[in-house]
């Protein structure tokens, strides 16, 4: 059924026309010089930097309510195989209304208020998603959690291709996509705190440092202002 959801995409690449771009002629440089132009090109463009930290930090450290899922329904509340596959459905239904939003609010103002909007809504679900030992509550939780996470970073992967400077496009994304390869460090984290505090109290400390890391977004990045 996975792979089958693929033939759409496959079918949409097939049928696409893409315009032909004058090639542009550059000076041959090596592989390692030219990532690091990249570098720099991103740590010169505050705007760039500031939204790709957004899947850094609170991706990062809040993907780990995914992790911590199986550890969150056997000890949490009590339940086997089959409540985490209705959580985990839950969660994957609050994503794809997520996804579905971006795309009919497409054309909306103030863009970078909302990622910082949504990174906080996604601290504070996070905590109360941790604090919950009901199950009813966690399923409305997990389907909010699935959707706030959705709405932003696809808003901010829009705003990163849409905003990035032609050519510096494919750097920008190969770091982009980097950065989503260190998710799983959140769930170390979240896993070494909670053989010490517990499942709840680990994932509620990851929803306090998202939390924490919204007033730097906010004061020390130009995210809030893209419109």
């Amino acid at each position: 059924f996975t792979a089958a959801t693929y033939v759409p995409f496959i079918v949409v690449l097939l049928t696409m026309t893409v315009a032909a771009s004058a090639p542009v002629t550059q000076r041959r440089v090596s592989g390692f010089a030219n990532l690091l132009d990249g570098y720099r090109y991103i740590w010169r463009t505050p705007t760039i930097r500031g939204l790709l930290s957004v899947d850094i930090v609170p991706l990062a450290l809040g993907v780990s309510y995914f992790t911590m899922a199986p550890a969150l329904v056997r000890d949490v509340l009590g339940l086997g195989e089959r409540g985490l596959g209705v959580l985990l459905a839950a969660n994957g239904i609050g994503s794809l209304a997520g996804t579905l939003l971006v795309a009919v609010f497409s054309g909306t103002r103030q863009r970078g208020r909302i990622v910082v909007g949504g990174v906080a809504c996604f601290g504070l679900m996070l905590i109360a998603f941790a604090s919950s030992s009901n199950l009813y509550l966690s399923l409305v939780l997990i389907v909010g959690l699935g959707l706030v996470v959705s709405t932003y970073a696809t808003m901010n992967d829009t705003l990163v291709q849409s905003l990035v400077d032609d050519a510096y496009r494919g750097r920008v994304l190969s770091v982009y996509t980097m950065l989503w390869g260190l998710t799983p460090i959140g769930g170390l984290e979240a896993g070494f705190l909670a053989d010490y505090v517990g499942v709840q109290r680990a994932l509620a400390f990851n929803g306090l440092l998202i939390l924490a890391y919204v007033p730097v977004l906010w004061f020390l990045t130009p995210v809030r202002h893209i419109d």
